[in-house]
């Protein structure tokens, strides 16, 4: 869909406006601030120590991103693609992937520097909608 966005822009003579559609790597690292903002902003109104949650923030960052690429090269039909492309040639990933990874790397790092873990997932669940729509809305709609 971002192509035909982009051709009608181009058509009308509106070039200008094509800067407003985002490719998607924009889209995702937009997500991935507002995700890890609202987490921090969540986790400091529960007094969680803030330097630990941004260790937790960047860990679920890490791990969003290794399980959505993970979880994409082991789907059924991608074992064959996932042998060719390997891990860093930068197509595919899978939602549920990332959601995997992140819990795991909050869990897995939450131990290591001792931080709640359940009061951390408390402060992503309120931040974590936002990255399912926006997912959703450029996975499906707009690629």
């Amino acid at each position: 869909m971002r192509p035909v966005i982009l051709a009608w822009f181009e058509d009308k003579g509106l070039n200008w406006l094509t800067v407003l559609v985002p490719p998607p790597d924009t889209a995702y690292a937009f997500v991935a601030l507002i995700v890890s903002t609202g987490f921090l902003w969540a986790a400091s109104r529960r007094q969680l120590p803030i330097i630990q949650c941004d260790v937790l923030a960047i860990a679920g960052l890490v791990g969003a991103a290794a399980g959505a690429r993970a979880f994409w090269l082991l789907l059924p039909g991608n074992v064959d693609v996932a042998r060719e492309l390997g891990w860093f040639s930068g197509q595919g990933s899978g939602s549920w992937g990332a959601f995997l990874g992140m819990g795991f790397a909050l869990v897995l790092v939450g131990r290591i520097v001792k931080t709640p873990v359940l009061p951390a997932f408390d402060a992503l669940a309120q931040t974590i909608g936002l990255g399912i729509f926006v997912g959703r809305v450029w996975g499906c709609f707009m690629n």
